[in-house]
């Protein structure tokens, strides 16, 4: 018998990638679209540019997650907290430097910044961890059988 593919946790995890992905754009484009309906077009210019640089931050992670999770053992692992260092820098830099470089438009750029990293944070933690974790302490490519080489001899009981 062979197992059901939709089973398999590194699929669960690259489903889980793209899942985070998505929620976090929509997360974005929610944040976006309040700040256009309340009438603040410079902190909405801002939600827009600050999510929209931390989404790009925080791809390696998503990404490096769904594609180490069959890799290597602990592979989501890695790769999830690889895009958090990413992500951590990418963010301080954006704070110090992008109202420097033309990026802001209102005095909350740092703030806008602040809450997206939270709000993707939360994202990727709820939706993306429960599928990192299944994998964490899976092999990658484990014997289906055990062959007779492989186990070892048991020691007979004495009576």
């Amino acid at each position: 018998m062979t197992p059901n593919p939709a089973h398999n946790p590194h699929l669960r995890v690259a489903r889980a990638a793209v899942l985070a992905g998505v929620l976090g754009a929509l997360a974005v484009g929610a944040a976006y679209g309040i700040a256009q309906l309340v009438g603040a077009e410079p902190v909405a210019h801002d939600i827009a540019t600050a999510g929209g640089l931390l989404l790009l931050a925080g791809l390696p992670g998503l990404v490096g997650a769904a594609a180490a999770a069959g890799r290597m053992r602990g592979g989501a692992v890695y790769g999830f907290l690889g895009g958090m260092l990413v992500r951590m820098p990418a963010g301080a830099a954006l704070a110090i430097w992008g109202p420097g470089a033309g990026l802001a438009r209102s005095g909350q750029f740092s703030m806008c910044i602040a809450g997206g990293y939270l709000v993707l944070l939360v994202i990727e933690v709820l939706v993306l961890a429960p599928a990192v974790k299944a994998t964490a302490g899976i092999e990658p490519h484990r014997p289906t059988i055990d062959s007779p080489g492989l186990a070892p001899a048991l020691p007979k009981e004495s009576v």
